[in-house]
Formats: C-alpha cells, structure tokens, sequence
C-alpha cells in the first residue's frame, strides 16, 4: 500500500512529541528561589549556603551582570533579591564578576521531592503511550480521517500538562473529535463544512485577534484574547458530550462516561493553566494543570485501551510486539547512556562535583532495559496474557480453526468446523450459513462471504457476541481468511464429490455392460442348452427305450440310462434356470422369487415354512433393475436355505412412495457378527450388485431370532407406474 504523503509530516510531529514526553519528566524542578539578594547598588550577591547558586559556584561578593533564567527582583521595603524569570524555575547561564574577572556558571533549581518527581513520571510514562499509539495509527491506518484525528489528540494530550497556557490548536482538533465521537450520524456535506467551519472558525479568528493586539503591544489584551478562546473550546466539549447522554445506549454509555470525564478534566486543565497561581504548592513546583492533565490523559488512555475506540487496541498489540521487541528497549537502553555522557561532560567543563544518586539512577535504568531486552519474547508473551489476553485466544482459536478446514474433505464436516470455530473463537449469539441468493436477517451483526474467486459460495452471518463487544479489525480479518479456506475446502470437496460421481458412473456404466454382456451370455447358453442340448438328450431318451424293447436281457440296464438321462435333462434344466431365470420374464420379480423360495423350501430337511406379504403394487423396473434385484435376492434366500436352520423364513415386497424394497427373513440361527458388513464373497457381490443400480442394502437381527436382510431401491417417476388398472379398467 502506497502511503500518503502527509503521513512523514505527521510522523516528525509525532516523534518530536515522544521525546517531548519522555524528557519532560528529567527537567522537574522545586520553586526554590535561586537563593541571593544584593547588597548594595553595583549588585554585589549575598549568596544563601543552601541555594542553587552557591551550589553552582557563585560566592558572596560576586558581581551579578546578566542572568539566563533569573533576574534581579525589586523590593519597596526590602534589599533586591534575584529570582527566576516569569517565576518559573529552570537552568540558564548566569554572568558573574570576580576580581575582575568574568564568570559563567550554569544555575540548576533544586531537584523536586520524590512524590512531585513520581507524578511527573507517571504523567510523562502515560503520555509517551499515548504517543506512541498516535504514531502507530498515523502508521496503521493513514487513510483513515477518524484515525487520524485520534491520534493528533493523542499527540496534543501532553500539552495539557505543560506549566503555561494551552495552545489553542490541540483544543480545536479535541473539539472537533468530540463531534465524531462514539459514532457520528450521517450527515449532508454541506452540514460537514458547516461543523468544520464552526470547530476551526474559532482559532483564525483568535489568532488574527490576539496577533494584531500582540502587534499593538497589548500582550495582555492578547492574552486575554487567547484565554477566553482555550475556556470557549473547552466548554464547547463538555457541551458536546453532555447532549451525548440523551441518546446513549447499553453500549455507548461507557465510552460517553469516558468522554465527559476527559472533557471535564480537560476544561479544569485550561482554567488552571491560564490561572498561572496554583504552580507552587508546598515549596514544589507543581502547576495547577497538572493533575487534571493526568485526568484527560488516563481518561483518552481508558478510551484508546480498555473501551477500543477505533480498534487502537490491536494496534497497541502490534506496535507493542514490532516496535517493543526491535526498536523500543534498545532505545531505552541507549538514552540513559547518552545522557551519562553528556552529563559527565558538562561536569568537567563546569569543574562541579557529580551526584552519586544521578549517575546510579541512569546505571539501574541499563541494567533493567537490558535484562528485559534479553527476555523479550517472553515479555511480549506476558504482555499478551496480561492485557490482550482475550485478542489472544481469538486469534490462536480462529488459526486452529483454519487447520481444522484444511484437513476437512466432506462439505457437511467443512460446514460443521467453520460453525464450531467461529463460535468458539467470538461467541456470538447465533451463527447461521446462508446460501448466496438468501438476503440477511436484521439481527445479523457481521455478514463474511464464503469466496471462491469471484463466486460467491454462501455467506456467514453472525449476531451480536455474547460479550456485547463489536466484532474488531483483526477478528474480522482472521474470520475472513477461515472463510476463504472453508470456501476452498467446499469447492475441493465439490470436485471430488464430482469425480468420484464421475468415476462411479464411468464404473458404473462399463460394469453394467460387462454384466449385460455377461447376461447376454448367459442368455444365449440357455437358448443353446434349451435349443440343442436338450433336444438331443430327448432323442437319447426315446433310442434307449425303443432299444430297450427289443434287446431281453439288457432292458433293465437300458431303463436305468434312460432314467440317468432323464436325470441330466432335469440338471440342463436347472443350469438353464440359473443361467437365465425364466420366471422372471413369465411371472414378474415378486412371483418368481416367491416361486424360488418355496421349491427350495421344500426340498429342505426339513422343510421350511415360507410367509409372503406383500405391501402396494409392484413397480414397472427396468430389466436390468429387476435381473439385479432377483439375483440379490436369489443369494439372500440361497443363505436361508444352506446356513439359516430355521423352520420359518418370509419373504416381503413393498411400495411407500419413493421407494421400493424386498426383505427376506428367517428365524434361524443368525448370520455371523460380521456379515452385515458386507464380508463374504456372495455377500460382497451382493452389495456391488445394489451399487449399480443405485440400491441399498442392510442386515439386521431378525424378531425373535434369526436375520432380516432388505435391498431398499429409490424410484424415479417412471418407476413408479403400477401395473394395475385404473377405474375404468385399463391398463396403465
């Protein structure tokens, strides 16, 4: 992505910011006054033993010229005493005589007390975040005017801290971000200009004001000018924001909570920056705004942090692991050492002595940057259970579950693992796939195709989660990748649903002409057996018994071969019958399976009782459907017949609806435990047979004992046309 120009600038404000924010915390100071009076006229010192300058080197009796950051203060009832200018305490260089002799000494105030020096940290560490989180959303997302905005009221949020009165810029951009915040209504262009007139308007017509009063010389009246427009920006926030509760709802009410405390501290801000009264409390130099500095800065933190205004979140997560493990500790290990180095160099140009606590502070900040610098991956990983914990495990849950899609092969498991994923990944309150033509229903919060190039495969829509949290960036983005594996998985498990269809129809059609090939054989030895060799076997028959009248003593022995031949005729017949079952052709499917089972029951020792029922018309099957369903059955009652040992067995057509089955039971001794799924030669053949007609077949324990075994064929609407008059008598 090609990024736009305006981000570099925004990026050097931001950077000048950050050391701005990082620094400003070393520079605090107490309003200890620089401790001399004068003694006379010519402005000889009187140098206090404890002040900063005769901590600097200056001694009574010495000169006072000129002064950097202090400046000779009169008094009407007093000696004139030095203090610092504009009354606020800073180095500068001070010019001092001494025997004659010039001197330049830099004057330091005292170093705060630990509890003013601790707050100023914190101040400073909370605004180095918010920083840095600027600087990350200028990156991230530079397109973004939203973002943008946010992340220049980051930048401005240490300005309120700053011991003087707040530019009146920062003021304008949070003005202007309280009228998008939480989420803006649509709104005319020219209603934008309009709003966009009325935020800026304020601050050209301040400073062309406050300029030409500045260009008068009435710095005061300009002052003014500039105080009453900061006040005036910040009353418009808390107004602003104030008009927010009236349409706040279970999810906006927090994030409006958030902004009116930060509107408020931010016009507490203000008002004590323009006081410029409350900056010494307790000898300390502390200013009045720093405390409702704190406030608006941990308030636009809480937004940014906890309540995820523009997703900044994840991309404090980002920044957090780039910047944190590459760039951020080694930087924070080399500042301390920068500073070491200058500071030992002004000591020995100044020829001062050296604080032992200064040089051991920067020496512990080393020692802990590097230890952590050392354990980076695991500080980030910490990091990332401690404060994204919850980004965390929807990230590593959305990954597993696009594994999961990838090792799915059937669209039903595809469909099942993309659900389970998503709802173990965000939790919504219902998820729902929909095919491409189905619109979404009102309730649907977050809507993801299922894309396969530029066709659509269906959409997945999820409600609102269970938390009440809206579906972030990266969610969405991970949810969308998961999309676009369970879209290739369907479409690889289309193709090979398609081939392997495909396949088993190529199969299918040249195992049906083997097998009609076969039958056509067999067909014609049967036409062969009936049309040659029984004829033949017939004249055998009627030679011997013509003999056998004729020849005395070989009569008895010509009867008995004309009975073995009678016999073998008898055998040709059965082949015949095996080879092409004529029943089939003459009687139908049911009559001759019912035929079959009852001769071959009775030949059993002993017999079988043979039940038949039937349920609704025989269908009108193809020859081929009918051959495939008796040679089935034919197997089926040859395995009651030879293995059963039962004394009732039965046979059942039926026809409900769609379908038509033939079921044979017995109460015998049962098939073994592995039968029912298809071993054993006949058995096997059995289920290829029903393969290749598009049947199904089943083994069940039969009632009380015994098997029931049923082929089960669907029906076209062809199929279905029963041979049976209608009501007027005529065949259908």
């Amino acid at each position: 992505m090609r990024r736009p120009w305006y981000l570099y600038p925004l990026l050097f404000v931001g950077c000048v910011a950050l050391l701005g924010a990082l620094f400003r915390p070393v520079f605090g100071v107490t309003s200890t006054a620089p401790g001399a009076t004068l003694l006379d006229a010519e402005r000889h010192l009187a140098v206090s033993a404890d002040g900063p300058l005769a901590r600097s080197g200056a001694r009574t009796g010495d000169l006072f010229v000129e002064g950097e950051s202090v400046e000779v203060a009169q008094s009407p009832d007093g000696p004139a005493t030095l203090r610092w200018r504009r009354g606020i305490p800073r180095s500068g260089t001070v010019h001092l005589r001494r025997d004659g002799k010039s001197l330049w000494i830099e004057v330091r105030p005292a170093p705060p007390a630990w509890p003013v020096r601790l707050a100023w940290w914190i101040t400073g560490l909370l605004n180095v975040s918010l920083t840095a989180m600027a600087l990350a959303l200028f990156w991230q997302r530079p397109r973004d005017g939203r973002a943008i905005l946010l992340g220049l009221v980051l930048l401005a949020a240490p300005v309120f801290s700053l011991p003087r009165e707040p530019r009146l810029i920062p003021l304008a951009l949070a003005a202007h971000f309280y009228t998008l915040f939480p989420t803006p209504a649509a709104a005319p262009t020219g209603r934008r200009r309009w709003t966009l007139l009325r935020i800026y308007g304020p601050l050209l017509f301040a400073g062309l004001l406050g300029g030409a009063l500045a260009g008068d010389g009435k710095s005061h009246s300009a002052t003014s000018v500039f105080d009453l427009t900061a006040i005036g920006y910040a009353g418009y926030c808390v107004l602003r924001v104030l008009r927010r509760w009236r349409t706040a709802d279970e999810v906006t009410r927090p994030v409006i909570r958030t902004l009116t405390v930060a509107a408020v501290a931010m016009l507490a801000a203000v008002i004590g920056a323009v006081s410029q009264r409350l900056w010494v409390l307790w000898d300390q130099f502390v200013p009045a705004n720093l405390v409702p500095a704190a406030v608006f800065s941990a308030a636009i933190g809480h937004l940014v942090f906890r309540l995820r205004a523009l997703e900044v979140r994840l991309m404090a997560r980002r920044t957090l692991q780039y910047l944190l493990a590459r760039w951020t500790l080694g930087t924070l290990f080399l500042i301390p050492g920068f500073l070491l180095v200058w500071r030992f160099g002004q000591l020995s140009g100044s020829g001062a002595k050296s604080n032992p606590s200064e040089v051991l502070g920067f020496l512990f900040w080393m020692f802990l940057t590097a230890v952590l610098l050392g354990k980076r991956h695991e500080v980030l990983r910490n990091l990332d259970r401690r404060f994204f914990r919850d980004v965390e495990v929807t990230r590593q849950a959305l990954i597993r579950l696009a594994q999961d899609l990838g090792g799915a092969s059937e669209p039903d498991a595809v469909l099942e693992a993309l659900e389970a994923g998503a709802r173990e990944a965000l939790h919504p309150r219902f998820l729902r796939f929909a095919l491409p033509d189905v619109p979404p229903e009102n309730d649907v919060e977050l809507t993801v195709p299922l894309r396969r190039g530029s066709r659509v495969l269906g959409h997945l829509h999820l409600g609102a989660r269970e938390t009440g949290d809206a579906y972030s960036s990266e969610e969405r983005e991970l949810l969308e990748a998961a999309a676009v594996q369970a879209a290739m998985a369907l479409e690889n498990a289309r193709l090979n649903a398609a081939l392997l269809a495909r396949q088993r129809e190529e199969l299918t059609v040249r195992t049906a002409g083997v097998l009609a090939g076969a039958e056509e054989e067999r067909r014609r030895l049967a036409a062969d057996l009936h049309d040659q060799v029984l004829p033949e076997l017939r004249q055998i028959v009627v030679d011997v018994e013509r003999l056998a009248v004729h020849a005395n003593g070989l009569a008895p022995d010509l009867q008995r071969l004309a009975g073995e031949v009678r016999g073998t005729m008898d055998s040709v017949r059965d082949v015949m019958e095996a080879l092409r079952p004529s029943s089939l052709d003459m009687l139908g499917l049911g009559d001759a399976l019912e035929s079959y089972f009852r001769r071959g029951a009775f030949r059993c020792d002993p017999p079988i009782s043979v039940t038949v029922r039937r349920v609704g018309a025989e269908p009108d099957l193809s020859p081929e459907q009918s051959l495939a369903l008796y040679r089935i059955c034919q197997e089926a009652i040859n395995n009651v017949l030879k293995h059963s040992r039962a004394t009732r067995a039965g046979l059942e057509l039926c026809l409900e609806g769609d379908t038509f089955s033939v079921a044979v039971w017995d109460e015998g001794a049962g098939l073994p435990g592995t039968a029912g799924s298809g071993s054993g030669h006949g058995l096997r053949n059995m289920r290829y047979r029903a393969d290749l007609i598009g049947a199904g077949v089943a083994w069940q324990p039969g009632q009380p004992s015994g098997t029931r075994f049923e082929v089960t064929l669907p029906l076209s609407h062809t199929d279905r046309q029963p041979l049976l008059p209608d009501n007027d008598g005529v065949m259908e």
